[in-house]
C-alpha cells in the first residue's frame, strides 16, 4: 500500500508499507542408486521453510532548478527466515537404517536493515535526460533446501549486501519513433550468495549455497529502437557487457571442501561477458482490414559459469535465430501464426554441471522446431 502526492509542484513524494509471507512444505529427492551401487541409494530432503518480509519505504523527487531533479529514497526492512527439516537416507544404503537422518536443521533468523538511494537526473530537452545514482541494497538470508549428507550444507547463509553505482542516459525523438538508452554500472557485493559444488560425507558431490566475502560486477547496457520511422517497420537491438568477478578466494563452504577451489578474480556464475539480441518486424496491410506481420529475431550469449567450484559447470556460447509470420484482422480479435525457432539448428550446451557420479551432465539447446498457434480474444 502506498501514497503519492506532490507538494508545491516541486516535491514528488511516495510513502508506503509492504508485507509478504510464504511457507514451503517440500520434499526433494536425489537419485543416487547408480552411484552408490544399490537400488535404495536415494536421498530425500523433507523440510518446511517460512519467509516473512515487511517494511516501510519513502521516495522523493525534488526539482532543484528547471530540468534538474534530486532523487532520494530509503527503506526500513525486516526479514525472518525459518527452516525445519533435513535429508534422509531413504533405503539405508549409507547408514544401514532405512529412513535415517543424514542432516537436520531447526533454525530461525531475523534481519533488520535500512537501505537508501540518492541521485541526480537532468533533462536536457523533453524526452532526453541523463542520470546518476548511488544506492545500497541487500538480499535476505537463505537456506539450501536440496538433499545433502552434511548438516553444514543446510546452514543459514547470511544476507547479501550490495552498493551500486550507476550512470545512464535515455533519449526519445521524433514522437517516440527513435528511442536510445544506455547505462554503466558498478556493483560491489559483500557476502554474495552463490551456488557452489562441494564434497560431502559418504563420497558424495553435491550442489550447495554459500557466501563469497567480496565480489564485484561492472558492465554496461545499450538498447535502441526504431518504431515506424520507415512505415510499418520496427527495429530493435540491445547489447550488454558484464565483468563479474570474485574478489575473495573460496576453498570451502561451512567447512566442506569445494570440488575445485575458487581463486580471487575468478568469474562469477550466470554472468556472460557479452550478450546481444535484435529483431526486425514488418507489417503488411492486406485486403478487408486484415494485416500480416513478419518478424525475424536473433539472440547471442557468451559462455558462462553456472556454479563455482565445479570444473564442469560452464555453458557454451549460445545463439538462436527465429522467424514468425502472423495474420489477423486489424481489430486484434484473433491471430493465426506459424513460426520456427532455432532456425539454424544450433546444439549449444545451455547448462552443465558435475553429476552425482562425477561425470559431466549437459543440457543442450532444443533443436530446430516449427510450430503454429491460434489466439482468440473473447
Amino acid at each position: 500500500m502506498h501514497l503519492r502526492t506532490t507538494i508545491a509542484n516541486r516535491l514528488h513524494l511516495t510513502v508506503g508499507v509492504y508485507e509478504s509471507y510464504d511457507k514451503i512444505n517440500g520434499a526433494y529427492t536425489s537419485y543416487r542408486s547408480f552411484l552408490l551401487g544399490g537400488p535404495d541409494g536415494n536421498l530425500t530432503d523433507h523440510f518446511v521453510q517460512q519467509n516473512l518480509s515487511t517494511g516501510l519505504y519513502v521516495n522523493t523527487v525534488t526539482n532543484i532548478v528547471k530540468g534538474l531533479d534530486f532523487i532520494a529514497g530509503g527503506r526500513l526492512s525486516y526479514d525472518e527466515r525459518g527452516f525445519h527439516g533435513g535429508t534422509h537416507d531413504d533405503g539405508g544404503l549409507l547408514t544401514g537404517v532405512p529412513g535415517s537422518s543424514l542432516s537436520y536443521l531447526n533454525s530461525n533468523h531475523t534481519y533488520e536493515r535500512w537501505t537508501g538511494k540518492v541521485g541526480l537526473r537532468y533533462t536536457i530537452v523533453p524526452g532526453t535526460f541523463v542520470y546518476g545514482t548511488i544506492s545500497n541494497g541487500y538480499k535476505a538470508g537463505s537456506y539450501f533446501a536440496g538433499p545433502v549428507s552434511s548438516p553444514s550444507a543446510l546452514d543459514y547463509v547470511r544476507p547479501e549486501n550490495l552498493i551500486a553505482y550507476e550512470v545512464g542516459a535515455k533519449t526519445s525523438l521524433f514522437h517516440d519513433k527513435f528511442i536510445l538508452e544506455g547505462s554503466l554500472f558498478d556493483y560491489e557485493y559483500h557476502n554474495r550468495q552463490t551456488l557452489f559444488v562441494a564434497e560431502m560425507p559418504g563420497n558424495i558431490t553435491s550442489l550447495s549455497l554459500g557466501p563469497i566475502p567480496r565480489a564485484r560486477t561492472r558492465g554496461g547496457e545499450l538498447s535502441g529502437t526504431l518504431h515506424n520511422l520507415v512505415p510499418n517497420l520496427d527495429l530493435n537491438g540491445s547489447f550488454a557487457y558484464l565483468d563479474g568477478r570474485s574478489i575473495s578466494s573460496v576453498t570451502n563452504i561451512g567447512g566442506l571442501p569445494l570440488l575445485s577451489n575458487v581463486d580471487a578474480h575468478s568469474a562469477l556464475p550466470f554472468a556472460p561477458r557479452f550478450s546481444w539480441s535484435a529483431y526486425a518486424r514488418y507489417g503488411i496491410d492486406l485486403i478487408h482490414n486484415y494485416r500480416a506481420t513478419v518478424q525475424v529475431n536473433y539472440t547471442w550469449k557468451d559462455n558462462m559459469l553456472v556454479a563455482l567450484g565445479d570444473p564442469n559447470g560452464q555453458t557454451s556460447k549460445i545463439s538462436s535465430m527465429g522467424m514468425r509470420l502472423e495474420v489477423g484482422p486489424k481489430t486484434g480479435k484473433w491471430t493465426a501464426a506459424v513460426y520456427v525457432d532455432n532456425m539454424l539448428n544450433k546444439h549449444g550446451n545451455t547448462y552443465s554441471y558435475t553429476g552425482s557420479d562425477n561425470s559431466r551432465v549437459q543440457y543442450l539447446q532444443t533443436p530446430r522446431w516449427v510450430g503454429c498457434d491460434l489466439r482468440y480474444n473473447f
